[in-house]
């Protein structure tokens, strides 16, 4: 039994450091709790892919590397039926992971002496029926390009007459294998494919 004063007070101070000790841990464990949470959330949710549709019966103008109104942090642009998505002036979304679908009856219009540059991640669908035309006539500076993958405008019409396509960034090659190695101070690389497409 505790029965001086310097013994109850020793007792109380211990209690109370104790407790304020335990409080204090007690809040920065539940700081580091909370922040592993929120650092390990984002893997556990899966990314839903995202869409943007732009509206049947009008013509939406882009350029730059501004997306269109409305579609801001989005994967997919639509360009439905009676729709036109027209470039005024170079459009660089090299730096956006965004793919473009241009279903039956809308058009995909690059406008002259104009470029549409994609990721290399990022893909072009034309739906059948879908059109992918240029305006204002066709220039040696009207291209698309997809990544390392480059369209002249003088492609554009048997791309659509083909009844529809799909092109990504991807090199359409299957390697067996890649090296490289250095050889008096310049780099060789050798390779083999396994298959080519679209090699002529």
């Amino acid at each position: 039994m505790i029965t001086s004063y310097s013994e109850k007070y020793y007792i109380l101070h211990f209690l109370c450091a104790f407790y304020f000790e335990s409080t204090i841990l007690m809040t920065q464990l539940t700081k580091y709790i909370l922040a592993l949470i929120i650092l390990i959330t984002p893997l556990f949710s899966e990314a839903q892919a995202t869409t943007c549709t732009i509206p049947t019966s009008t013509i939406t103008k882009i350029s730059g590397s501004s997306l269109p109104t409305g579609c801001s942090g989005v994967d997919t642009i639509i360009v439905p039926s009676t729709a036109m998505l027209l470039t005024k002036g170079d459009v660089d979304w090299s730096a956006l992971n965004v793919s473009i679908k241009v279903e039956n009856e809308g058009t995909l219009s690059i406008d002259k002496n104009t470029d549409l540059e994609l990721n290399a991640t990022s893909s072009l669908v034309i739906d059948n029926g879908g059109t992918l035309n240029n305006t204002g006539g066709c220039t040696e500076n009207t291209e698309l390009r997809i990544g390392l993958t480059s369209f002249a405008c003088t492609d554009f019409a048997s791309i659509t007459a083909a009844g529809g396509a799909s092109f990504g960034g991807a090199l359409p090659v299957e390697l067996v294998y890649f090296e490289s190695r250095l050889d008096n101070q310049k780099i060789v690389l050798t390779w083999a494919a396994a298959s080519e497409l679209n090699n002529d």
